[in-house]
This record gives structure tokens, C-alpha cells and sequence, in this order.
């Protein structure tokens, strides 16, 4: 099952699997359960340290579960 997590302070919507609580990939900050649906346009990112995927809309800096550092541009 997938569920939404929304960061308290950017607003960064990730989607994981599992019921491990993700950490913001934009700025670090708070996540909390949000219900919303996977949308349409959501990647899924997979990290490479951690072994981990998760889905995103936007590119991730930081893994959401460890402190593994995507380069820019690797979204695309």
C-alpha cells in the first residue's frame, strides 16, 4: 500500500510504501500522513544506498530514509 506523506514545512509531497515515516527529500523537515492518491505524474525514485524506492512529482535532493544526496538532474 502506498500512502502520502506531506513535509510541515515546504509542503513536499512524497509517496512510500511500508509504514516507515520518510524525512523530507527537499529540506529535511517533518513529514505527517496525508490522503491523497499517487498521482498520474509521480516518479518512482529508487536509492541507491539504502535500497528503497519512493514516488515524487518533483526532484528529490536527499533520500527521504537515509542521507544519500541525488545529483541534480537525475530526475528526468
Amino acid at each position: 500500500m502506498i500512502t502520502a506523506h506531506e513535509c510541515e514545512s515546504c509542503h513536499t509531497v512524497v509517496y512510500v510504501e511500508g509504514k516507515e515515516e520518510p524525512f523530507c527529500p527537499r529540506c529535511r523537515g517533518r513529514m505527517f500522513p496525508k490522503d491523497l492518491e499517487l498521482p498520474r505524474n509521480a516518479k518512482k525514485i529508487h536509492c541507491p544506498q539504502c535500497d528503497k524506492d519512493f514516488y515524487v512529482t518533483t526532484e528529490p535532493f536527499k533520500c527521504p530514509f537515509c542521507d544519500y544526496s541525488f545529483s541534480l538532474g537525475s530526475y528526468g
